[in-house]
């Protein structure tokens, strides 16, 4: 230990530790310097700090630590970890406010939260250790592999928050959700990601995407759909759309409206409990009902109540209680009240 008085500071080396009753902290170092006017201490080398209340543990090549401020600034290939279950953030430099129990993130920001396995990344980072909450701000990007239970997902937007004890995200400002089983595309302003549950929401209107990839070539959009909200289950491949919901298929060529709309990709089939439209854009028939499902595999459609279907190119005009139309066929059943 090297005590200068004039210049006022001390110097120790060989792993010397500095403690902090409030808030209850350490920091531990191959070369420390305290500087007595500024009551700040410079760690140098192998530099690992540990706070108590939250638990926290940060391991950097650099940290200046600022007393009287509660500040602690690591620099240089700064690590922390927190919370249970755990999240790792790794930065070029993280600022820890320990009075407030805030952390920020700076420079190649990367996290993981172990449990469920999802890594973040962004410019920077929030970190509010007591509600357990990491927000990515820039470039954020939330990603979890595929592990035999769960699908795999990747959601891009310009802020995400991650709630880590709920295990909740939530993706704001051109927020983009990919999945590749099954393959499709969620776009929205606001997006919800239920870890747990597997479930993507949007809570502003949202534009879906279903792909077709083929081994070795490049992949093409099949269908599309839009919808006011919309919750996506990676778990049962399962699409609701409520709020002017929309359906465009390409095979068949046909569109599907409603106020509320079930969306099942696995199986290929649509179903609404609502007014529903289906539309065959390449024979221009319509049909409207109460109630409706469609079998895309089968390519056959069946509506039920007031159904009412027009076809303009033969001039022809139909309505019925029931009707089971196979699309691909062109072929009509119709069941109960009958006008054609």
């Amino acid at each position: 230990l090297m005590w200068h008085f004039k210049d006022q500071y001390a110097r120790a080396m060989g792993q010397p530790i500095v403690t902090s009753a409030q808030p209850a902290a350490t920091a531990q170092a191959d070369l420390m310097t305290w500087e007595f006017k500024t009551n700040a201490v410079l760690a140098v080398g192998n530099v690992t700090a540990v706070g108590r209340d939250p638990a926290m543990t940060l391991t950097t090549d650099r940290l200046i630590w600022q007393m009287k401020d509660r500040l602690v600034q690591a620099v240089g290939a700064a690590h922390g970890v927190s919370g249970d279950p755990a999240v790792d953030v790794t930065a070029d430099r993280l600022i820890w406010q320990l009075g407030d129990r805030v952390a920020q993130a700076v420079g190649s920001a990367h996290a993981v939260s172990r449990d469920p396995a999802v890594t973040l990344t962004g410019d920077r980072f929030v970190w509010q250790l007591t509600p357990r909450i990491l927000q990515a701000i820039g470039q954020a990007q939330a990603q979890r592999q595929a592990d035999g239970q769960n699908s795999a997902v990747t959601i891009n937007a310009d802020r995400l928050i991650w709630q880590t004890k709920e295990r909740v995200g939530h993706a704001v400002g051109r927020a983009v959700a990919v999945s590749p089983d099954p393959n499709l595309r969620v776009q929205t302003e606001h997006l919800v990601w239920q870890a747990t549950r597997q479930v993507v929401s949007a809570v502003t209107p949202s534009f879906i995407e279903r792909f077709r990839c083929a081994p070795g070539a490049a992949c093409t959009v099949v269908d599309r759909a839009r919808g006011n909200l919309a919750d996506v289950s990676l778990r049962d491949r399962t699409a609701w759309l409520r709020g002017q919901a929309y359906v465009s298929a390409a095979d068949p060529a046909v569109d599907v409206a409603s106020e509320s709309l079930r969306w099942n990709f696995r199986d290929q089939q649509m179903g609404s409990d609502t007014p529903v439209t289906v539309l065959d854009r390449r024979q221009n028939i319509t049909l409207t009902a109460l109630r409706g499902a469609l079998d895309l595999r089968a390519k056959v459609a069946e509506l039920t109540g007031q159904v009412s279907g027009t076809a303009p190119r033969r001039q022809a005009r139909m309505t019925t209680d029931r009707l089971v139309w196979a699309l691909d066929r062109q072929e009509v059943q119709a069941f109960g009240h009958v006008f054609y």
